[in-house]
């Protein structure tokens, strides 16, 4: 959070990456604060003890709209679902073209 974002409920954008993508995730988030744009991203907003999971599934439920930065190196390790609070139901099969 450059000035832009936080946890207030006044969110435009969540920034989803994995550690390989960061720096194109800071850049992504950057560029939207620039424009005017509220952003939260993990690496400026997920303080030391904030509960990493918790904070993505909070993440998630309160920002109207989520960038998922996706690698093509194919580097990325994907997040253990076992360890991730249950979620709505969604469409597993993206027949809407959500994510």
């Amino acid at each position: 959070m450059t000035g832009g974002g936080g946890t207030d409920g006044n969110l435009d954008f969540f920034v989803s990456y994995t550690g390989v993508d960061r720096p194109w995730a800071e850049w992504i988030a950057w560029t939207l604060e620039a424009a005017g744009y509220r952003t939260l991203i993990q690496t400026w907003d997920f303080g030391p003890g904030s509960g990493f999971v918790e904070a993505m599934h909070q993440a998630a439920q309160s920002s109207p709209r989520t960038v998922a930065v996706c690698p093509g190196s194919g580097q990325a390790r994907p997040i253990r679902l076992t360890t991730a609070p249950p979620a709505p139901a969604v469409d597993l099969y993206s027949s809407s073209r959500v994510l």
